[in-house]
């Protein structure tokens, strides 16, 4: 076996932008634990100039380029694979569920979940040729297909049952700050603000799927009157309407904070009595992960990948009983412990998801692509052997 390093070009799309997320986090943490040590050399492509590009190390091949029209999904479709091809990679991947029909090198895709194909409703995801007939093709011509967890491949296998010879579970992993964390009894300041105890946390935006509105109606609701609501993830533009949601009362106790940093959330966590996850469906759910992690009570449901993740710090409430919410959140805030910190049981739990095992099967995923590529074709020898050119 060659003792170069895997060379692989990867969408990272999902790392051009203002502020990184899930999809964002899982493939920023696999460069950076493969490119220091030299066992990848990664190629990132992406397509906004104007946006910031998060680049784990130097090492790393970087280019941003646009394709003119955004009609067809030319830079997905023709420009991402063209330069994969160009730079004679060995793997290209596709790691946010998109990917290209053409693939002139062996591809791997990530499909999260499939919520783009459970609604016709989604202005992200509109039925068409696009979503129903491109990606699911673009899906069979892979190699290798990856998700996030078991629920994800189930739902995968149900809707396109000839992926299953090749598709992996690949779950993403926790960090690390997370599971080191201690209290600091250090106050929380969010947009200038010092955020008074008790509170409670919101993390997932404004998807419909995610239901805000109900976790804000489970904490208007509650019989506490101090109680502080802290939502994250919210687009700037949605914080008028929603903030105007809101009963008049409890205006001033709703926290709609702006992007915080990986380096403080863990606190952000510790310092909540609970987190709200009241989704309606999920691939995978790291909140419900990086909450016991830290030792807060995390409440959702048990419905899709959210079934995978009842740990310790779990509290399972029915989807479609709002007053359970709300006696929830009363008997939690009447409980809550003057000296938060993190459950040795729960963060125990929550070790099992590692970004080093994550990045193991996914390095295992490459290499088994690779191992199946047919040696390129000798084209001098079969002509000298009489075969017909």
């Amino acid at each position: 076996m060659s003792d170069r390093p895997l060379r692989v070009a990867v969408d990272a799309r999902c790392l051009n932008v203002a502020h990184l997320r899930g999809m964002g986090k899982s493939l920023y943490e696999l460069v950076a634990r493969t490119s220091a040590s030299g066992a990848v050399e990664w190629h990132l492509l992406a397509d906004r100039p104007d946006q910031p590009m998060h680049v784990p190390n130097e090492s790393c091949d970087v280019s941003v380029f646009e394709t003119r029209g955004h009609r067809f999904a030319a830079w997905e479709q023709y420009s991402l694979p063209a330069a994969a091809s160009r730079l004679g990679v060995d793997v290209l991947h596709a790691p946010a569920t998109t990917a290209p029909w053409w693939q002139p090198v062996p591809t791997v895709v990530t499909i999260h979940d499939t919520i783009p194909w459970q609604s016709d409703e989604d202005p992200h995801w509109r039925p068409g040729v696009y979503r129903d007939r491109v990606l699911p093709a673009a899906y069979h011509r892979a190699k290798a297909i990856l998700t996030i967890s078991d629920t994800s491949r189930r739902d995968i296998l149900a809707r396109w049952p000839a992926l299953k010879p090749k598709l992996h579970v690949v779950s993403p992993g926790v960090d690390e700050r997370y599971l080191e964390a201690e209290p600091d009894h250090q106050p929380i300041v969010i947009a200038d603000r010092v955020i008074s105890e008790p509170y409670l946390l919101y993390l997932g935006g404004a998807d419909p799927r995610k239901r805000l509105m109900w976790a804000l109606q489970a904490w208007w609701n509650a019989s506490s009157t101090n109680a502080v609501m802290v939502v994250c993830g919210l687009e700037a533009s949605a914080h008028a309407q929603v903030r105007n949601s809101v009963p008049r009362h409890a205006q001033d106790r709703l926290i709609l904070a702006p992007f915080i940093s990986e380096e403080e959330m863990p606190r952000v966590y510790m310092q909540a009595v609970a987190v709200l996850y009241p989704s309606l469906y999920e691939g995978f759910g790291m909140p419900v992960v990086e909450a016991q992690a830290v030792g807060t009570r995390v409440l959702f449901s048990d419905v899709g990948s959210l079934t995978e993740l009842k740990g310790p710090g779990a509290v399972v409430l029915p989807v479609d009983d709002l007053q359970a919410w709300v006696r929830t959140i009363d008997l939690l805030l009447q409980s809550r412990r003057s000296s938060p910190g993190p459950d040795r049981i729960a963060r125990a739990w929550a070790r099992q998801y590692s970004w080093d095992a994550y990045t193991d099967r996914t390095l295992v995923v490459y290499h088994s692509v690779i191992a199946h590529r047919p040696s390129p074709r000798n084209r001098d020898h079969e002509i000298s052997q009489g075969a017909t050119p």
